[in-house]
């Protein structure tokens, strides 16, 4: 059985989950590396004491909520190019203009899909 704050509680019909993302130089007790210098934290002992530091927003991100797909939904999106998939890298996770974040890396995606497409062919 999963730990009593890891465990989904449903409320109705919302689903939610805690967990925190800590960027930091050593990797945190009780911690999962996500990338780089970023771990993810999803016990509740280790999450209230980090929090109880008063970690800066450039250092941590606390997240509230759930997301899920049935069996090999999330392979068929793929395949159908509804997603956008990038390497991951800690400096997006700790964006400082987080609002633009999206807006951007679709943009990028954009670009990255124009220079890998053929050059169409030119009329006789």
């Amino acid at each position: 059985m999963l730990h009593p704050f890891r465990q989904l509680q449903e409320r109705g019909s919302i689903l939610r989950i805690v967990f925190g993302l800590l960027r930091a130089a050593s990797k945190p007790e009780d911690a999962t590396p996500v990338v780089g210098d970023v771990y993810m934290i999803a016990e509740r002992t280790p999450l209230e004491k980090t929090i109880s530091t008063s970690p800066s927003a450039q250092r941590f991100h606390a997240y509230l909520g759930y997301c899920g797909w049935g069996p090999r939904q999330l392979d068929n999106e793929v395949k159908q190019g509804a997603w956008y998939i990038f390497s991951g890298r800690a400096d997006l996770v700790f964006d400082a203009s987080p609002d633009t974040l999206w807006s951007r890396l679709v943009a990028l995606a954009d670009r990255q899909i124009a220079r890998a497409a053929p050059s169409p062919k030119l009329l006789p």
